[in-house]
C-alpha cells in the first residue's frame, strides 16, 4: 500500500534580485546574478510572493517556485485560461509559442492578481 506524505520543502525559496524588482506578484526569471522581472518570450522560474516589496537590486526576493499563487494579469482571463509571461512580469493568455507557465484558476481584469497554478507545461503549439 502507497502512502502519501507531504514534503517538508516549501514551494518558496529566497534569491537575490539582479535588478530592481516592482514587488509582489510579478513573475522573474533567474540568471547568474539572482533573479529579474521576466518578459515576454522568457520561461520564468516563478513569481515574486506577497512578501517581496519592491526591492533594488543584490536585496532578498521571496519566489514561490510551485504550486498555487498569486499573478498579476495584463489582461482580463478566464478561469481555466493557460498563461504566459508578458513584459514588465505580468501574466496574460499563451498563444501559440509561448511558454505556459499557469493555469488562472479564476476570472479577473486587467491588472488584478487572480490566483494561478503554476504548471511550467512548454510551449503551446
Amino acid at each position: 500500500m502507497f502512502i502519501y506524505e507531504s514534503s517538508s520543502t516549501s514551494p518558496y525559496h529566497v534569491f537575490a534580485a539582479a535588478d530592481d524588482l516592482n514587488g509582489a506578484f510579478h513573475a522573474v526569471v533567474l540568471g547568474a546574478n539572482g533573479v529579474a522581472v521576466a518578459g515576454a518570450g522568457t520561461i520564468p522560474i516563478g513569481i515574486l510572493s506577497g512578501e517581496t516589496e519592491p526591492c533594488a537590486a543584490g536585496e532578498d526576493a521571496n519566489v514561490l517556485l510551485t504550486g498555487v499563487g498569486l499573478w498579476i494579469v495584463g489582461e482580463d482571463v478566464e478561469s481555466g485560461d493557460l498563461l504566459a509571461p508578458a513584459g514588465g512580469g505580468v501574466a496574460v493568455k499563451a498563444q501559440e509559442g509561448d511558454f505556459i507557465f499557469a493555469r488562472a484558476l479564476e476570472s479577473a481584469r486587467a491588472g488584478e492578481a487572480p490566483h494561478v497554478q503554476i504548471i511550467n507545461a512548454g510551449v503551446k503549439g
